[in-house]
């Protein structure tokens, strides 16, 4: 088929029309002229590959990594990174018009960093189990099928990750086949070799491949000239974009403290990085956090930062919210919500509702499951939008970090401000 790319989904593919029907067709930009076919038929839509580019869109740049196209962990390479960030922004507007019902809405430019390339400081190739020689195969990230391409360099990674990758590749080739003979030696006692995902994480003492090896990053925050240095482990998680992340922490505190709370609980809370960047502004600020290792790293830079007004706490933020708002009353107190992908359960926001806070500063990394949250907290008469801001965390790839604040009816702020 001849076709006309018209679109991108959520996912970064290229949409097309054949009759009524559609495709979607990774790596293709809209305005493309495109011969593609059809691998795959599903029952609302096809998927399928280009086989030859007709006409380019004027969108179009040259991708700079000679594995795109194949390998599954950019989307948008083909694409400037003005029209990557102009998508991302749109795509915002368009799922929280479709979600949430949101119709007049006004979404900020995206904040993004200089790097368009080599900002990424954490890198999860894959390989497979060994094989009957001992070989592991490739070693790199999935295609669009699934299968691992070997990827012996990544331009979106870090310089120093890249320097260590061909001995982390090797290291790891080594270690499997030690693993199979192992194995074939003593099957009863040594472990079945399988396959794995490897880590690399740069910091700024260097790169890492132990998972529970505890580094630090020190967070710069130019606005108020403060500085934090923040312990955990490896494997934990923290923003893989240095550039932006500073941006991203900035912001947050300034929606926190726009509704002039006193008091400050930030859910979701990872290892204290919005709760510890804020304290200075609050009289009290308390973590919930499901990860015990986190919660033990936030406890912990709060030590080494020298901030005595911080507390955190582990569990379920749905069990841990109930026994804290007694001391905090809602009408002096602000919210940092960063939840995990899936976004916020039914039940919980109808707690967080219910303690009726000051603000919700909600941090995404999904805007379809915040927009579906943002219905639920909007049905509330009490809150409305004061403002939307998505950030470039992940240039040259279809995710998206957008941030929404709710303001209660009390506060100050005007909906929608720009």
């Amino acid at each position: 088929y001849t076709v006309e790319i018209t679109g991108l989904t959520s996912m970064g593919e290229g949409v097309a029309r054949v009759s009524d029907f559609v495709l979607l067709i990774p790596f293709t930009a809209p305005g493309d002229k495109v011969i593609v076919r059809v691998w795959r038929i599903l029952k609302q839509h096809a998927k399928a590959d280009v086989v030859r580019l007709v006409e380019s869109s004027s969108d179009r740049v040259e991708p700079k990594c000679p594995l795109f196209g194949e390998c599954g962990g950019c989307q948008l390479q083909h694409l400037s990174i003005e029209t990557q960030r102009e998508w991302k922004r749109k795509h915002v507007i368009e799922t929280l018009k479709r979600l949430a019902g949101i119709q007049t809405i006004y979404v900020h430019p995206i904040i993004g960093g200089d790097l368009a390339y080599g900002y990424r400081s954490k890198l999860t190739p894959h390989y497979d189990t060994p094989n009957e020689e001992a070989d592991i195969g490739p070693i790199g990230f999935r295609t669009q099928r699934m299968r691992i391409l070997d990827v012996p360099h990544c331009p979106i990674a870090t310089d120093e990750i890249n320097t260590a990758l061909p001995f982390v590749r090797e290291q790891a080739r080594e270690n499997a086949k030690l693993a199979v003979k192992n194995y074939r030696d003593d099957p009863n006692h040594a472990r079945k070799p399988r396959g794995a995902t490897l880590l690399l994480r740069h910091h700024q003492n260097g790169v890492t491949t132990n998972h529970k090896e505890i580094i630090s990053e020190t967070l710069k925050l130019h606005s108020t000239k403060k500085e934090l240095t923040f312990h955990f482990q490896a494997g934990d998680f923290w923003q893989n974009n240095p550039q932006v992340l500073p941006m991203l922490v900035e912001y947050v505190i300034s929606q926190a403290r726009a509704s002039s709370a006193r008091f400050l609980i930030d859910l979701y809370c990872g290892g204290g990085l919005f709760a510890l960047s804020s304290a200075w502004a609050f009289e009290q600020v308390v973590g919930l956090e499901i990860s015990e290792t986190n919660v033990q790293s936030a406890r912990a830079n709060a030590r080494t930062n020298n901030i005595t007004n911080a507390k955190f706490e582990a569990g379920r933020a749905e069990d841990l919210f109930a026994n804290i708002v007694d001391s905090f009353p809602g009408s002096a107190s602000a919210v940092v919500l960063d939840p995990p992908r899936a976004g916020c359960s039914p039940d919980f926001l109808c707690q967080l509702l219910d303690f009726g806070p000051q603000s919700i500063v909600y941090v995404s990394c999904d805007p379809a499951t915040q927009a579906r949250d943002a219905a639920i907290i909007l049905a509330d008469s009490r809150y409305s939008i004061s403002k939307i801001s998505p950030f470039d965390l992940f240039p040259q790839t279809r995710h998206i970090e957008n941030v929404i604040t709710f303001v209660s009816s009390s506060s100050a702020a005007s909906p929608f401000s720009e």
